[in-house]
């Protein structure tokens, strides 16, 4: 099946707030040179017109781009192969919000200062600067490299997670998932709730945290030295403050 240009649309670049409301099919967020958001599809000409993309501009400063088959009331007749793309200006974002259902969303290189991202049954791949990253998943897997991040809010449910980079803050809630936070730094805040999953921070050598541990059943490492007292582990000075609850599965912390 051949994919070819569908549409193409060049806005303006008024909007600091971006919000995409996807089906299906593959999603390429990436920056351009243009002063102009563009976005683009790509589909089979078997693919109806009256079925690609929409967008709406609310003030200056909204924009919402819609999925045109979200218009249509039977979905399975809808999941044809699709791409779309979005090329942004090299600028801050208020935010950007992009709920996703199957296929893959690749954005790179993003600059907001939020970034909500849902993902069901699907994959995605992240890097850039963002304030705040807020990412439900739902049997997905998701990646990151090359992120730099103040707070982490991730829920993850049946999924595979892997994010690398520096974060400030992490807020972790697990069940029946495998997440990885290789973080370059020491996060000043870490709450984690896991319920049957796996949950792996790795942390450079830093000047020491206290971490309250709570479990019903599971088992909690630390590649760092601890000394234990009751449900209280401290490393070093404990300067930072780290919580973290299993129900089932494990937390680990490793040493980088």
């Amino acid at each position: 099946m051949t994919l070819v240009l569908r549409k193409m649309e060049h806005i303006p670049c008024t909007a600091t707030n971006i919000m995409l409301d996807w089906l299906t099919g593959d999603i390429h967020i990436e920056p351009s040179d243009s002063d102009h958001i563009v976005l683009t599809q790509l589909a089979d000409l078997k693919f109806p017109e009256k079925k690609l993309f929409q967008f709406q501009q609310a003030g200056k400063e909204m924009l919402f781009i819609v999925d045109g088959r979200k218009s249509f009331v039977n979905i399975g007749f809808n999941l044809r192969k699709t791409i779309l793309k979005i090329q942004l200006p090299k600028m801050q974002f208020h935010s950007i919000s992009i709920r996703h259902v199957g296929g893959q969303v690749t954005a790179q290189q993003l600059h907001t200062k939020k970034l909500h991202c849902s993902t069901t049954s699907g994959q995605a791949r992240l890097s850039g600067y963002m304030e705040e990253l807020i990412l439900h998943a739902t049997g997905s897997h998701v990646t990151g490299h090359e992120l730099e991040i103040g707070k982490l809010e991730l829920r993850a449910i049946s999924s595979k997670i892997k994010l690398a980079g520096q974060f400030s803050s992490l807020n972790l809630i697990a069940t029946g998932s495998n997440v990885a936070i290789p973080s370059s730094t020491a996060p000043a805040q870490i709450n984690s709730i896991s319920t049957g999953a796996s949950v792996t921070v790795t942390l450079p050598e830093n000047d020491g945290f206290v971490l309250q541990f709570k479990k019903r059943s599971g088992r909690f490492q630390s590649d760092f030295p601890l000394n234990p007292k009751e449900d209280t582990y401290t490393y070093k000075n404990g300067i930072h403050s780290y919580h973290a609850e299993v129900r089932g599965g494990s937390f680990t912390l490793r040493k980088a």
